[in-house]
């Protein structure tokens, strides 16, 4: 028997390719992602040599697994792009931390409804009141903390946690949005983007990985600063950037952006 399915968050897909990409993995027939961004760059890779389509998807353990999940017929595929509802789920975006609906095509915390909706967390009756909640319509919604949009085609852009959304001069900065920027540096191996003080204010601090650790350091941090205000706007710019041997992980692989420090 050969193994026909594979979900995976992106970090791992990102770490097998190598290993992959000269096999034959035709008998692979069903190829997903979720728990993190899934980049463009990531599922362009595995679609030029895999007969199945690599598919990002979204879900949470409060949802019993995937509820969101990309059609296989897409062309390209959206940045942040997490598919579309799968049946049965109902969502709706409301203004973070409310229960009002935002107009259409404004971006806003994802809600959903779906069969596999959880009744509450064990003998935790405040956590469990913090993210189901009773609308309007009668009934009762699941709040995840996630900014999204909905595009044109139905399809769900995800934009950003809410609790990681980074305000700078008022304007609202979403650390995938930078990380994915950044992450087209040749110099990076891999990027976080976090919140820092500024005065009576927030800036943009980035975590990095350099392809060449052996680089000067003072010299990448400059050229990486450079990079930044060429592909990102002024307020999403980095106002210092930290160099790591490695990126602190979770038992899930992720990169680890709460517990992310700088090397002593």
């Amino acid at each position: 028997e050969r193994v026909d399915t594979v979900p995976c968050v992106p970090t791992m897909f990102e770490r097998m390719y190598d290993y992959l990409k000269d096999e034959d993995v035709s008998f692979i027939s069903y190829i997903a992602s979720g728990g993190d961004r899934v980049s463009p760059e990531l599922a362009a890779k595995y679609n030029a040599f895999m007969s199945a389509k690599f598919l990002p998807g979204y879900g949470l353990t409060e949802s019993c697994g995937c509820c969101i999940l990309t059609e296989s017929d897409y062309d390209e595929l959206p940045e942040g792009c997490v598919g579309r509802p799968l049946p049965h789920t109902e969502i709706c975006l409301v203004e973070p931390g409310t229960c009002n609906i935002v107009p259409q095509d404004t971006e806003g915390e994802l809600c959903l409804r779906c069969l596999g909706l959880m009744k509450g967390y064990y003998r935790n009756k405040e956590a469990t009141d913090d993210v189901l909640k009773l609308h309007e319509d009668g009934k009762i919604w699941l709040h995840t903390g996630d900014i999204v949009t909905v595009a044109e085609n139905d399809y769900i852009i995800f934009k950003s946690r809410f609790k990681r959304m980074i305000k700078v001069n008022g304007f609202n900065v979403y650390p995938t949005m930078v990380e994915t920027a950044m992450g087209g540096c040749p110099l990076i191996k891999e990027v976080c983007a976090v919140g820092m003080p500024w005065k009576t204010d927030e800036r943009i601090k980035l975590y990095v990985t350099l392809n060449d650790p052996s680089m000067n350091h003072e010299e990448a941090v400059e050229s990486i600063q450079s990079y930044a205000r060429e592909h990102l706007n002024r307020w999403s710019c980095p106002k210092k950037v930290s160099i790591l041997h490695e990126m602190p992980r979770t038992k899930l692989n992720k990169i680890d952006y709460v517990n992310i420090k700088d090397e002593e």
